[in-house]
């Protein structure tokens, strides 16, 4: 039998259920062997001795800068050299700790005594490149951490089975089909992630959007995200820039058009986020030889620290179409928040704020695995590429601070600010009735 310990969602250990001593260790497996005619490294003595000494040397830096240590400080703190000379019953040797990459997948597999017993590599769909054994033991755990049938190959994800030879699926994305019995969303209805109105959508066989290596599938049916973006709200602007139209307004549909975008999967389970660019159609002028595919450039970063998570993006972005970039400058546009007291199945907190060039306008929200967005921000084009787009700038564009409401399946149900509920639609509608040509326009100004 093989059971499984999990941390949320992601599997960390299996074991083959020999015996029920897991987590005593045998005195033996400290002691290392270092050669023929070479004393063994005592592993244990070693452990204890390094403890030992960081903790005199936090202790002597406590006292050098005037701080009481705590009650008890290094007493009985992490290893504390304890250990069996035997078992009663059954020794379990047979458990396994996974130790994965970005993904879920698992890259290093350790025994009970730490020594790596498999290691696997992969190509970017998930088929296995290099793969190395210690022993008989073959995880079947691999990709996102995925069950792999042997026979066939394919990966099982709940809903569906994957190929990653050639990176498809083998059945339609349940979503695909009208099913209100077994389904609450239906991509013909614009539903997850835009529904039909997402291009990424209309072939329901490929995998997180063909981008394996940023997206993650949990379960067969996609994946969810936060978006900002930085869009121009004119048909022509700045002396013959391409825009996204005069009657473009603050929105969260994927088939909206922008400048610059960029799209961060954030996982709070793994305190982790990869973002991904966007590129857009570019053009100067209007004629066919200024015409261009502009990319967004990303960079960011993330930490935790207690119960809050912060995250950071900054995207940027020009457009090539204008003597191939050289004479264009960047837009620019940061997004910096935290998340704090997550309680799943009920309410996270949310803050942050959004700057940069403030121009041309921007829009940033956060989208749950069923494609139910909630907007953060919004902010109005101020002034011209002329004038605005020079240098890094930190001009506020819009900032937030509100409850983030969840159902059990902790998908958005809505949100709470200072004290009153709000549904998705009834938060969404105070930021598209904002007009995004209209420099003044900076959402969140009374959430600070």
């Amino acid at each position: 039998m093989n059971l499984g310990v999990y941390t949320g969602s992601q599997r960390i250990n299996s074991r083959l259920w020999k015996g029920k001593d897991v987590g005593l260790f045998n005195c033996a497996w400290f002691i290392i062997p270092y050669g023929t005619g070479v004393s063994s490294i005592n592993e244990k003595a070693v452990a204890k001795e390094k403890l030992e000494a960081n903790t005199s040397a936090s202790l002597a830096i406590m006292v050098a800068n005037g701080i009481t240590p705590p009650p008890n400080y290094g007493q009985n703190a992490g290893y504390t050299e304890n250990c069996v000379p035997s078992y009663a019953g059954v020794e379990e040797k047979d458990t396994y700790w996974y130790h994965p990459d970005h993904l879920g997948s698992s890259s290093f597999i350790t025994g009970l005594d730490g020594e790596v017993t498999q290691n696997i590599e992969y190509f970017p769909s998930g088929e296995v490149f290099v793969e190395n054994h210690k022993n008989s033991y073959n995880t079947p755990y691999k990709f996102n951490a995925k069950e792999l049938d042997d026979e066939t190959g394919y990966y099982y994800y709940g809903a569906r089975y994957y190929n990653p030879r050639i990176s498809l699926w083998l059945g339609v994305d349940p979503l695909a089909n009208y099913n209100p019995v077994m389904e609450s969303e239906f991509y013909g209805d614009g539903q997850h992630n835009g529904g039909v109105y997402n291009s990424g959508n209309l072939n329901p066989y490929i995998y997180c959007y063909q981008n394996p290596v940023i997206y993650v599938d949990p379960n067969g049916k996609q994946s969810f995200f936060m978006q900002t973006r930085s869009f121009a709200p004119f048909n022509r602007f700045g002396g013959g820039f391409e825009g996204d139209g005069d009657n473009r307004k603050f929105s969260t549909s994927q088939s909206d058009t922008y400048r610059i975008a960029a799209t961060a999967k954030i996982n709070l389970d793994n305190r982790s986020m990869n973002i991904t660019p966007h590129t857009t159609h570019s053009d100067w002028l209007g004629t066919k030889f200024s015409s261009a595919t502009s990319p967004t450039n990303v960079e960011g970063s993330n930490a935790y620290s207690g119960n809050k998570q912060s995250f950071y993006v900054h995207m940027y972005g020009k457009n090539k179409a204008l003597l191939w970039g050289a004479a264009s400058p960047d837009i620019d546009a940061n997004v910096s928040f935290n998340v704090s007291n997550v309680v799943k199945g009920q309410s996270f907190d949310i803050e942050g704020k959004v700057y940069g060039d403030k121009f041309p306008s921007n829009e940033t929200f956060i989208t749950d695995t069923k494609g139910n967005s909630i907007f953060l921000g919004a902010s109005g084009a101020d002034g011209s590429p002329f004038t605005s787009l020079a240098g890094d700038n930190d001009r506020p564009m819009s900032s937030f601070r509100f409850k983030v409401l969840l159902n059990k399946d902790d998908t958005f149900k809505g949100v709470n600010y200072r004290g009153k509920n709000y549904s998705p639609n009834q938060w969404n509608a105070q930021f598209q009735k904002l007009n995004p040509q209209n420099g003044n326009v900076q959402s969140g100004k009374s959430a600070k």
